[in-house]
């Protein structure tokens, strides 16, 4: 049977076409499919793409904005601005400020004392204001060669920038001025409930008295400020005896007073030092400094460290945590000290202290007696103790008359300030950045610019919201100051997190 008669017979072409025509459909419809399945893959193709664009486009704003912190900082701690040389800074400062779009005011430029404001508004608006305050001076680095790396190279080594200023305070005054700054926009579309303020002034290391103290007397009325936020307590670790890890926030509501004694002696006494001699200003002198590192300083509890010990207790918990809570109970006074005297820092917020910093003898040949000496002590009094109190129960009975007093810088003293809205605003916000840690109302047993806006009766409040740790803080006017950039970006966000809080929670009074 041939192929020919095979398609000439009926029910074979019925086949056959009935075969093609499924065969036609099926290619088709696999046609049809194949061309969906490509226009659905192009537009996934195509949404993909957007979606990676517009990731990178915010990415690259937020990575911007990341440069242009850390660049922030890294030129102004490469700006050398010792106290008493903060001119050249504030310069750089009042127009880096000014491109970036904040309305300035100086108070006062010279080299000694550089004070200026830098605004969301201007402050001839006269807007209910939240002030950031900072200090654009340094102490002295002494002598370079100690440094890892060169104290104003702002050297970056792993993710770490190096510098004097680092963490006092020029590190914390770039946190507040990119945390200002990324409320700018926000400023220019809307009128806001609040202007902020970062106020930048000079000589607080000095004592205040051309930058704090001059702003609080003379300018106080144009800043229109409803609360101070300034230099204060950190995020430290290992404080809880029972739980190390956990993160404490401690925010200071007082501070203690500074106090700057020379103590000095001048004598005559035989030249050679050949021959022994009991006419030595040095041996006198040491002797007195002996008596003052054997006294036990007295231990004394305010409102503020009764509230503060009693958190802490109850954080700690266990049997540790209730001695901390009741320490000042009277059956546990006997042995506070010895408990206080684990933490220093938990130490230093109920005593007064004084710490040697130098002893000066003008230059003379090694076989030659010196003639006069001077000894340096930084002295840190609590709130509610007054000086003539001090020098009395502490020097003069200690002291050879023949030692003379001077005191060479005193800061002022003032009342504590009461947690309030704005306080637990900065809380909020911490709590928000840093998940699980706790916040503490405390006194801060440093000194700073806060007492002289406390004086004025605005509520004040210290804090560096970063994480530090033991080895960080002892870099502070010490050699090899330096900051992680992660906990410094982390800082902005806390304080960014801080001005939002602040702007929708209506807290005007």
């Amino acid at each position: 049977m041939n192929e020919n008669y095979l398609f000439n017979m009926p029910y074979i072409r019925s086949n056959y076409d009935v075969l093609h025509e499924l065969k036609s459909k099926r290619t088709f419809s696999f046609k049809l499919i194949y061309s969906k399945f490509k226009r659905i893959l192009f537009g996934l193709t195509l949404c993909f793409n957007f979606i990676i664009l517009l990731n990178n486009s915010c990415f690259a704003e937020a990575e911007a904005d990341t440069s242009l912190s850390k660049q922030l900082l890294i030129k102004i701690l490469r700006i050398p601005s010792v106290t008493g040389q903060e001119k050249e800074l504030g310069e750089y400062l009042i127009k880096k400020t000014q491109d970036m779009g904040f309305s300035t005011h100086v108070f006062s430029r010279t080299d000694s004392s550089y004070n200026f404001a830098a605004s969301l508004y201007p402050l001839s608006l006269n807007k209910p204001n939240l002030l950031f305050i900072n200090h654009i001076d340094v102490v002295a680095t002494e002598d370079s060669s100690l440094w890892s790396n060169p104290p104003f190279s702002a050297a970056m080594i792993n993710d770490t920038v190096w510098g004097r200023g680092a963490i006092d305070m020029k590190g914390i005054a770039a946190m507040q001025l990119m945390a200002a700054n990324n409320m700018l926009q926000e400023a220019r579309n809307k009128d806001l409930p609040y202007n902020v303020t970062v106020l930048f002034m000079s000589g607080e290391e000095s004592g205040g008295s051309k930058g704090a103290k001059e702003i609080t007397e003379n300018h106080l009325d144009e800043l229109n400020a409803v609360t101070v936020f300034g230099e204060g307590g950190v995020g430290l670790r290992n404080v809880l005896p029972s739980k190390p890890d956990k993160l404490l926030f401690f925010i200071s509501t007082a501070e203690k007073k500074s106090l700057w004694i020379r103590l000095s002696l001048k004598m005559r006494a035989q030249g050679h030092a050949a021959i022994p001699s009991n006419k030595n200003v040095n041996k006198i002198m040491f002797k007195a400094i002996s008596r003052f590192e054997q006294r036990k300083p007295e231990i004394e509890f305010s409102k503020e460290s009764k509230a503060a010990f009693k958190k802490v207790g109850e954080l700690n918990g266990g049997y540790q945590g209730f001695i901390l809570k009741h320490i000042n109970w009277i059956v546990l006074r006997p042995f506070r000290r010895t408990i206080l005297e684990r933490s220093p820092m938990l130490l230093s917020m109920v005593t007064n202290t004084m710490q040697l910093t130098s002893i000066q003898n003008p230059y003379c040949a090694p076989n030659k007696i010196a003639c006069q000496v001077a000894a340096y002590y930084d002295c840190r009094l609590l709130p509610s103790s007054s000086r003539k109190n001090f020098l009395n129960n502490v020097f003069f009975k200690i002291l050879n008359p023949k030692i003379k007093i001077d005191i060479i810088e005193e800061s002022p003293g003032a009342d504590p300030s009461n947690p309030n809205s704005y306080f637990h605003l900065m809380e909020k916000a911490i709590h928000e950045n840093y998940s699980g840690s706790e916040v503490i109302p405390i006194l801060f047993p440093a000194t700073s610019d806060n007492n002289y806006f406390r004086m004025k009766g605005i509520p004040t409040f210290g804090i560096m919201p970063i994480v530090l740790n033991e080895e960080l803080l002892n870099t502070v006017h010490g050699i090899n100051e330096r900051l992680p950039i992660a906990n410094y970006l982390k800082g902005i966000d806390t304080y960014t997190t801080f001005l939002h809080l602040l702007m929708g929670n209506g807290l005007i009074k």
